[in-house]
């Protein structure tokens, strides 16, 4: 589960395998109590997901074992990157607030 600095978007994610298919991120907009977007992309689980200090860009990454990490423009519900972290034990992602934001 991850939510926006000003709260507003809210994103929770499949820590598992989905029947269908590969693991969602459901996408929420608290203000409009709506659903915006389920966004597909790891195929084992979701294990953290943030946040950037804008809210334009999600950044989930996948459960041990798949290793992945995706950064998602929130406006279009696309991957702008993604990467294979294999060789580094990662459990947690966070952003630092201190960093200005729109650099990938």
């Amino acid at each position: 589960l991850a939510s926006s600095v000003d709260n507003r978007l809210i994103a929770a994610g499949e820590g598992s395998v989905n029947p269908q298919g590969n693991s969602l991120v459901y996408l929420y907009d608290t203000e409009k109590k709506k659903l915006l977007n389920k966004l597909t992309f790891h195929q084992k689980g979701v294990q953290s997901m943030t946040f950037s200090t804008d809210a334009r860009y999600l950044i989930t990454l996948g459960v041990q074992g798949e290793d992945t990490l995706a950064i998602w423009d929130i406006s279009s519900g696309l991957i702008v990157k993604s990467a294979l972290i294999r060789n580094y034990a990662t459990n947690q992602i966070k952003i630092d607030p201190f960093v200005e934001s729109g650099h990938l």
